[in-house]
């Protein structure tokens, strides 16, 4: 996968030598993701990273300092696609068994669900998972993590050890016509420090793999937004000038050389409305 990010924008201008740019927010990330300083956070076992607190022998531990991580999650391609509630294959552009067709248009009120394998339960495959230090998998089953799965038995696992830039995206189409896309799901946060607002940072956006730039991005996830339970999200942008585009969905966690951060991403949702 291109690594499309290093670190996110104000007002549309890069305000750190960070290298390429992963979006548009009013927050920023000044990371040096180049350089592993001291007390580097090292992977625990066999597949299993330290997190806010740590992993002690594949539990889930939260908090204090645990043991070896647990076994890392074998993935494993996903059964048949199933169309979102409330909508059909036909409302998202013929996109149906895993293969996007031509640019539908938007019948009164929403689509079905643009992501394949939204539950991380099945089509994990329609996912690519990219990690700067090669710590992967990102998408894991419940044992291999510190929490339990909202929804199934997999994860997304993100964060969890320092100077690492991760993101998990797959390619979706706009339908023509759509006025908003609705992003919705749970997460998890766990930090090291909970108050930091410029460290480890995550976002979701919307990559144009044509004009080589985000077009799109959701609000950003930070330490201060720590809960240790799953919370819902919901959030919505314009895509009224995207209609018909095809693009790339992402989700990306910035991690910086200090305290670490765990994020957790599950049933995730992508409709768009018009």
């Amino acid at each position: 996968m291109k690594n499309k990010l290093l670190c996110l924008v104000v007002a549309g201008s890069v305000t750190g030598a960070c290298g390429q740019v992963i979006g548009i927010s009013d927050y920023e990330i000044d990371l040096d993701l180049g350089q592993g300083g001291a007390g580097h956070s090292s992977r625990g076992g066999n597949g299993g990273r330290p997190m806010g607190g740590s992993q002690s022998d594949g539990g889930k531990v939260g908090g204090g300092v645990g043991g070896a991580g647990g076994a890392g999650a074998v993935i494993h391609g996903g059964g048949a696609h199933e169309a979102g509630a409330g909508g059909s294959d036909s409302m998202m552009g013929g996109q149906g068994g895993g293969n996007a067709g031509g640019a539908g248009t938007v019948v009164p009120g929403c689509s079905g669900q643009l992501l394949l394998g939204a539950d991380f339960d099945t089509e994990r495959s329609a996912w690519t998972e990219y990690s700067q230090l090669d710590f992967l998998p990102l998408i894991s089953h419940e044992d291999a993590t510190a929490v339990y799965a909202e929804s199934g038995k997999y994860v997304t696992w993100m964060g969890g050890l320092n100077d690492d830039l991760q993101s998990i995206s797959q390619p979706i189409q706009i339908p023509v016509g759509a006025k908003t896309l609705v992003f919705t799901g749970y997460f998890q946060l766990f930090s090291a420090n909970p108050v930091a607002t410029n460290s480890d940072l995550g976002s979701a956006s919307l990559w144009d793999p044509v004009g080589s730039e985000i077009v799109g991005i959701f609000p950003v996830w930070d330490p201060t937004q720590e809960n240790l339970d799953w919370k819902p999200f919901s959030y919505t942008i314009d895509v009224s000038a995207l209609g018909g585009k095809s693009l790339d969905f992402q989700v990306v966690v910035g991690m910086d050389s200090t305290d670490v951060t765990s994020f957790f991403f599950d049933t995730l949702s992508l409709i768009a409305c018009n």
